[in-house]
């Protein structure tokens, strides 16, 4: 003898999917966006930082005249007037420096009028943006948010 429930508990699928559906909404909206325009702007700070570290270090051990050339849309580096690298930025993101080249001497401290510089690389999107410093006495390169 079979009994039927009439009186059955629980949820059908379709109740189930709609809140799910409701869930993952809500969960989405919560989230924290993570932009891709800030990480590119990090890469970009940390590639060019990077690179002035490189050509100080560079010119410590090999003697070379390696210098970066700044623009406000890519840099390049160099070796006398030959091009080694270019960089070029993503489209919203420029550069702000007093001094066009960065250059340093056998012993890592910046070299020729500027002694000491801040480079800005800005994003015109978002309005963030990160400090390179060349500290004057000794050469060091730091980045900062």
């Amino acid at each position: 003898m079979l009994k039927k429930y009439n009186n059955q508990k629980g949820f059908t699928l379709l109740e189930l999917m709609i809140i799910i559906s409701l869930l993952i909404i809500v969960f989405i909206i919560t989230i924290p966006r993570f932009t891709m325009d800030r990480f590119i702007l990090k890469a970009q700070a940390r590639e060019l930082c990077s690179d002035i570290r490189m050509i100080r270090l560079l010119k410590m051990t090999e003697g070379k005249y390696y210098q970066i050339q700044l623009n406000k849309d890519h840099y390049k580096i160099l070796i006398g007037i030959k091009k080694i690298k270019r960089v070029n930025f993503h489209k919203n993101i420029e550069t702000f420096c007093n001094n066009k080249y960065i250059s340093f001497s056998c012993q890592g401290a910046p070299t020729g009028s500027e002694t000491a510089d801040t480079i800005k690389i800005y994003h015109r999107k978002t309005n963030e943006f990160y400090e390179i410093t060349i500290v004057p006495a000794s050469g060091r390169v730091l980045l900062k948010e």
